[in-house]
């Protein structure tokens, strides 16, 4: 996959009223990182889910994105007392917003790998079948 970075909204599932702006950032070789201004929930809660797994929701780069497997890896407040937070993305699932709890399956999968070995599946699954991503 290629680096991209990108602007938007994000939010945590079933809290689209509560959205950041901030930029998600991809590198092959660092992973993916969003950045955002302000925080999820309230101050307490910014402290308190430090430690906490989540899955964000976000549009940029014309497309829905799924951030899976997040975690807090920065808060900072800057003058004149704005906050940033910064998150450590495991996953980016491009084009569907699952809901906190969904198991990730699809119909299709694609996969890249660098150096020009490229790999790529896309083969529909049989009916009942699924993939899932442990």
């Amino acid at each position: 996959m290629e680096s991209f970075e990108d602007d938007g909204v994000f939010w945590l599932p079933g809290k689209e009223s509560d959205q950041r702006t901030g930029r998600i950032k991809f590198d092959a070789t660092e992973g993916a990182t969003l950045s955002i201004m302000g925080g999820f929930g309230g101050l307490a809660e910014q402290f308190n889910n430090q430690g906490r797994i989540l899955r964000i929701h976000g549009i940029a780069g014309k497309r829905y994105l799924t951030f899976d497997r997040c975690f807090n890896s920065g808060s900072t407040f800057e003058m004149p007392g704005i906050p940033r937070q910064t998150y450590y993305v495991g996953q980016i699932i491009a084009g569907h917003l699952f809901p906190e709890g969904e198991d990730l399956t699809f119909d299709k999968c694609s996969e890249g790998y660098s150096q020009d070995h490229q790999l790529q599946v896309d083969q529909a699954l049989t009916s009942g079948d699924t993939a899932r991503i442990p």
